[in-house]
């Protein structure tokens, strides 16, 4: 192996890292399918019926979904996007010192390393754009809602 290729992951380490993703990854969609869903669906047909420290329900939902789970996104890929790509900018070197890899790739140093971190910043960026995008959004949609609209007999008082 040359000195300018990082190194890399042995088959093994490979094999586990997927088995770990794709096992993650399921949990993830079997919950969200199972439970996430259910709640929102029952939460969403008398949502108007609940206030949140002076926040109606229905705001709370819609601002909850189109600005709060891509500010989460956003604040979770970001701290660990983020602080990656700080360390690579310091150290102008891509992949960073003692990193391994998953196939060949020889180490980027310079400026260019510079920009690859400057680049690490982007998935953060762009869901904080989102997240600011569905806050108009939700604005505007409860904007033309009309609490007049709204049965009352579903709430439990």
């Amino acid at each position: 192996m040359s000195d300018n290729l990082a190194p890399q992951y042995t088959d093994g380490q490979r094999r586990l890292f997927v088995f770990a993703l794709v096992t993650v990854s399921a949990l993830l969609i079997l919950g969200a399918q199972f439970w996430l869903f259910p709640q929102l669906q029952g939460f969403s047909a008398v949502a108007h019926c609940y206030d949140f420290f002076g926040v109606s329900g229905p705001a709370a939902l819609l601002y909850g979904i189109l600005s709060g789970l891509p500010l989460l996104l956003a604040l979770t890929l970001g701290s660990w996007f983020s602080w990656r790509g700080l360390r690579i900018s310091r150290a102008r070197q891509s992949p960073l010192p003692g990193e391994k890899v998953f196939q060949s790739r020889p180490y980027v140093t310079g400026d260019k390393a510079a920009k690859i971190g400057v680049l690490h910043h982007l998935p953060m960026v762009l869901l904080l754009a989102f997240a600011l995008w569905g806050a108009v959004q939700a604005q505007g949609i409860l904007a033309g809602t009309s609490p007049l609209n709204v049965d009352y007999s579903l709430c439990s008082s």
